[in-house]
């Protein structure tokens, strides 16, 4: 009995269809590849900022304690005795009642001619009753204006020229002005000073109630 021969050669119909059966079969595999749950477990993404943050720090500033400068003109003639006939006493701060056993404290002038002046801040010792220089300055319609103590070691001045003339309710104390400190304790030159706000608020609005009541 002759064994039937068998050809492998394909017909185009028969490729047509195995063709159809392959993709089908890779498609199916792909599907279930696709569907089949996956053992790694996906997190969320934690973000992470390995910047140090900036601490901001507010700084407390200790407040200054200032006393006014409260001088009556039955003083002024006592200090006129402790200095020079050519020196002319302007403005002074009388003893604080606030600090124990302060000296007083008073400015004067000298015409030098034409428009100079030699301005001088004295400490008046009570006991001794004697003037002490503590500073001196000499320049054209130069002049200082007690306004007080700071911290118990400061005296607080303003520069005013000899010629100046405010209205009523003018004061050096409500921050528009540029003063300067004398360190009692280490005599040198004036510093800036800068008044505590608390100053600065209680003097303005007396400013402003005096200007109402003159109509300024």
């Amino acid at each position: 009995m002759e064994r039937s021969s068998y050809s492998s050669t394909l017909t185009p119909y028969t490729m047509k269809n195995t063709l159809i059966l392959t993709a089908a079969t890779v498609l199916l595999a792909g599907c279930q590849l696709f569907t089949q749950p996956s053992d790694t477990t996906t997190q969320p993404v934690e973000q992470t900022n390995n910047t140090t943050p900036v601490v901001s720090e507010e700084t407390t500033q200790e407040e200054v304690t200032f006393i006014r400068a409260n001088p009556t003109n039955d003083e002024k003639e006592f200090f006129q005795a402790a200095v020079s006939e050519d020196e002319t006493v302007e403005n002074f701060m009388p003893s604080v009642p606030e600090l124990d056993n302060s000296p007083q404290y008073f400015v004067t002038t000298e015409f030098l001619g034409d428009t100079s002046y030699t301005a001088r801040i004295y400490e008046f010792n009570t006991f001794a009753q004697q003037a002490i220089l503590l500073y001196e300055e000499t320049g054209e319609l130069a002049g200082f204006r007690i306004l007080g103590i700071a911290d118990e070691n400061k005296l607080v001045v303003a520069r005013e020229p000899i010629d100046f003339s405010p209205h009523p309710c003018f004061s050096y104390l409500t921050g528009d002005s540029s003063l300067q400190s004398l360190d009692l304790e280490n005599l040198q030159a004036l510093e800036p000073f800068q008044l505590p706000q608390s100053v600065i608020e209680e003097e303005t609005e007396k400013m402003n109630t005096c200007a109402t009541d003159f109509g300024i």
